[in-house]
């Protein structure tokens, strides 16, 4: 039985290279598709592809939702102590980028609330890098 559990890795490492790895794919969704075409203008009245833009921030914006969501309750349900005071700091962002995914996808948002979210996802990714787990973006597989 020893033998077993010690060729076996242990949970909280998967638990953190997943928390890592989902909080990547949502931190890419969200620069490439959300923050830099909002700093390049792409999402002004007016702007050539603006309708087709908002509508790929807004679903990509779900899609962070959605990673981010996987890595709170990663963060919730871990035995990590380094995970679980993380999972804290999500809340704000999940919310954040829902309601930021659906204001994007109907066309109707404030540039506040982009710039909002993009402080938000500073703020996770110097917690999460001051607590050991840095985030690095990654582009999700088929993205």
């Amino acid at each position: 039985a020893l033998m077993s559990s010690l060729s076996k890795p242990s949970n909280a490492i998967l638990d953190k290279t997943r928390f890592a790895l989902d909080l990547g794919y949502a931190f890419f969704a969200f620069h490439h598709w959300v923050y830099n075409p909002y700093k390049a203008g792409a999402f002004a009245s007016g702007q050539p592809g603006r309708t087709k833009a908002l509508i790929k921030g807004g679903v990509a914006t779900l899609f962070a939702v959605h990673e981010i969501n996987k890595a709170d309750k990663l963060a919730h349900s871990s035995k990590s102590p380094l995970l679980q005071r993380l999972a804290g700091t999500l809340d704000n962002m999940t919310s954040s980028f829902s309601s930021l995914g659906q204001k994007l996808k109907s066309g109707n948002f404030n540039p506040a609330d982009v710039e909002s979210a993009n402080k938000t996802v500073g703020t996770v990714g110097s917690a999460s890098a001051a607590a050991g787990a840095p985030i690095t973006e990654r582009a999700a597989p088929g993205m």
